[in-house]
């Protein structure tokens, strides 16, 4: 069992634990004991390592896109006089639930998480802003997008893992409106 004040190592980073952590830690250790390896990939749980006592504990690193986390995200009114919803340095490994914003922002950031993929989107006819900055993405549902977010204009993919081509031709396909696409930082502009 992890102690408050222990120091433990969470993807190269000390970080010493206090009390409010360690609950935490023990129900994801419980969830993970109850419900077998399997949870692991729901529940987005890696080992971390107690320095001290030189034992593992499971701890999440990875944060679902949930209805709750949606709904107590920033939302404000950006310079441009757009509604704005942010959703950046979550963590998030994929888009989900986003119908429950009801179409509602202009814009949406959902820049520094842990996304690979653009697709799942719900019916969003009034975003016109997506910025995908800093993620993983490699890939575009061109098709997801031209059905759900017709309106989409400018899309940001700085540095990400666009690679080929057919990336950039799904956009296209996609999105019929768009403007800008940014793609600085990504590998497809070193070719």
């Amino acid at each position: 069992m992890i102690a408050p004040g222990r120091v433990i190592r969470t993807d190269g980073l000390l970080e010493t634990l206090s009390t409010q952590k360690i609950i935490p830690i023990l129900i994801y250790c419980c969830c993970c004991y109850l419900l077998g390896e399997a949870s692991n990939n729901f529940c987005g749980l890696h080992k971390i390592k107690d320095t001290q006592s030189n034992t593992h504990t499971q701890i999440q690193d990875i944060m679902r896109l949930s209805a709750q986390i949606i709904q107590s995200a920033e939302q404000r009114t950006n310079p441009l006089g757009e509604r704005e919803i942010i959703l950046r340095s979550l963590a998030i490994p994929a888009i989900e639930h986003l119908a429950v914003s009801r179409d509602q922002f202009d814009t949406m950031d959902l820049s520094n998480n842990h996304l690979q993929r653009v697709e799942n989107f719900p019916k969003m006819e009034r975003l016109a802003t997506l910025y995908l900055g800093g993620n993983e993405i490699n890939f575009v549902d061109g098709k997801n997008l031209k059905k759900n977010v017709p309106n989409l204009s400018t899309l940001i993919l700085t540095s990400n893992g666009v690679k080929g081509w057919n990336v950039i031709s799904d956009l296209g396909e996609g999105c019929s409106k768009l403007e800008f696409l940014s793609l600085v930082g990504n590998p497809i502009t070193s070719k």
